[in-house]
């Protein structure tokens, strides 16, 4: 009876361990990044450097059409650490520590953006997503030195950052770069889709080049505009996302709540593009001073 009682147990942790997220599966996966343009994230092959195996990983970049040797990669399961090396570089960084509880505080590198220092991060809650029938814990993570500004960072296990999967802590870059953001716009395995962030209706958009259209919902009202410390929306319960870019279609930064805090927008011309929750994008052009 004891025996049988000891194998149901090892069954049932087994069951349970299997369906527990690893790190990164970096077999066949891919994180599309919308940074002015689509780009794709994706491991090929492994290297080793200072008797280290690292996976190589690659971008491939929308506009050019072409793909290029981003940096290296390590992950340290049992730690549940990941650890991101910069081509030309012999010291690597931490990238993400999902061994944290709430309370916590740890410094990152974003892998992209590393040549700007550390990011001290601090995990403000855990809670979980399911995701095609498994767990992964996502955490809420603040930026200790700029707190939460427009938007809070969220790491996925098995997905990463919602800037991207090279882009934790990257409020840190943001503020050193005129608060241009990259997003994550979703996750795929075997070409299957896993992850789709709810700002964007699919893993792709076009490069922006080019002016925004403004095509104003006459029933929605920005206010006041010009705008110096906050915008509003009126009529704003179906929207679900918002973003913002300058005239030449770069890309600003994103957000969930209103109002919008614009303080520490440059003065200029902006656009405005909402989502709402059938998914229809609207264009609204505004001036901060």
């Amino acid at each position: 009876m004891e025996k049988r009682l000891f194998i149901l147990i090892l069954i049932v942790f087994a069951k349970f361990s299997s369906a527990q997220p690893h790190l990164f599966n970096l077999s066949n996966s891919v994180w599309t990044v919308f940074e002015h343009q689509t780009n794709k994230y994706y491991s090929q092959g492994d290297t080793l450097i200072n008797s280290i195996s690292y996976a190589k990983f690659y971008v491939n970049i929308d506009t050019f059409q072409t793909h290029y040797l981003k940096g290296f990669m390590r992950q340290d399961t049992l730690q549940k650490k990941v650890y991101w090396l910069n081509i030309n570089s012999t010291q690597e960084h931490l990238l993400y520590d999902f061994s944290l509880n709430v309370g916590d505080t740890v410094e990152v590198y974003p892998g992209i953006y590393s040549y700007l220092g550390t990011a001290r991060m601090k995990v403000n809650a855990i809670d979980s997503l399911v995701i095609l029938g498994n767990y992964h814990k996502r955490f809420t993570m603040e930026n200790v030195q700029l707190g939460i500004m427009f938007s809070e960072e969220y790491w996925i296990e098995g997905i990463g950052s919602n800037f991207g999967l090279l882009m934790s802590g990257s409020w840190n870059a943001g503020i050193h770069s005129e608060w241009i953001f990259p997003s994550l716009m979703c996750y795929t395995e075997n070409d299957t889709l896993v992850f789709l962030n709810q700002g964007f209706i699919s893993c792709y958009l076009p490069p922006i080049d080019n002016v925004i259209e403004v095509s104003e919902d006459k029933n929605i009202s920005l206010y006041p505009n010009p705008t110096n410390e906050t915008l509003n929306i009126s009529n704003n319960q179906n929207i679900i996302s918002y973003q913002i870019t300058l005239l030449d279609g770069s890309w600003v930064y994103k957000g969930y709540t209103f109002p919008i805090k614009t303080s520490q927008l440059a003065n200029g011309i902006y656009f405005l593009t909402t989502t709402d929750k059938y998914k229809q994008q609207t264009n609204y052009k505004f001036i901060k001073n």
